[in-house]
């Protein structure tokens, strides 16, 4: 698990703990994507994660009363038997589906929010997938070791100085 600490600072807190208990002796975690809905579409929250050796799943079901996490069910798909992992969107709903030759061998479930992380996960399985090395794949954008992330460059205030320039001449058009 040495390679473990690059994406563990970037797991959410109330994953953290239960991923690493479902982990094997000597897995190493490539990458994660939290689903927001369940089969149902209805917004339950779950985990993906990518590791050396297998696809896990989870999914929590909520208590009724005070959205506790009541219960985390786990379910693992080794790599060996899937060949690929595929993410689509249509109409702001999202399926990453992971299939071999014969079929699907799991779905998720996401809101178009989470796109981007379903992407990244399905780009960094295919990496795993062909043996490339996990070079710092996107890892810059994974917080350091002590949780302290570098500030996003500034904004430059050129682009809305030129906004104002072009809004100036129509400004009694946009009052309508």
């Amino acid at each position: 698990m040495d390679d473990a600490p690059f994406i563990l600072p970037t797991l959410p807190d109330a994953w953290r703990s239960a991923a690493l208990a479902q982990l094997e002796n000597g897995e190493v975690i490539h990458g994660w994507f939290e689903t927001d809905l369940d089969e149902s579409l209805h917004f339950v929250d779950g985990l993906v994660l990518l590791t050396d050796r297998r696809v896990l799943s989870s999914q929590t079901f909520e208590r009724a009363t005070g959205g506790a996490i009541d219960e985390v069910t786990w379910k693992s798909v080794r790599l060996t038997d899937a060949a690929n992992l595929r993410p689509k969107e249509r109409n702001g709903l999202g399926v990453l589906e992971l299939l071999n030759s014969n079929g699907r061998l799991a779905v998720w479930r996401y809101t178009a929010s989470r796109a981007a992380s379903a992407h990244e996960l399905a780009e960094r399985f295919d990496s795993v997938r062909r043996g490339l090395p996990i070079d710092a794949i996107h890892l810059e954008d994974a917080q350091p070791e002590g949780g302290i992330a570098t500030p996003p460059p500034p904004v430059s205030t050129w682009t809305l100085l030129r906004l104002g320039r072009f809004a100036r001449p129509r400004a009694g058009l946009i009052l309508l």
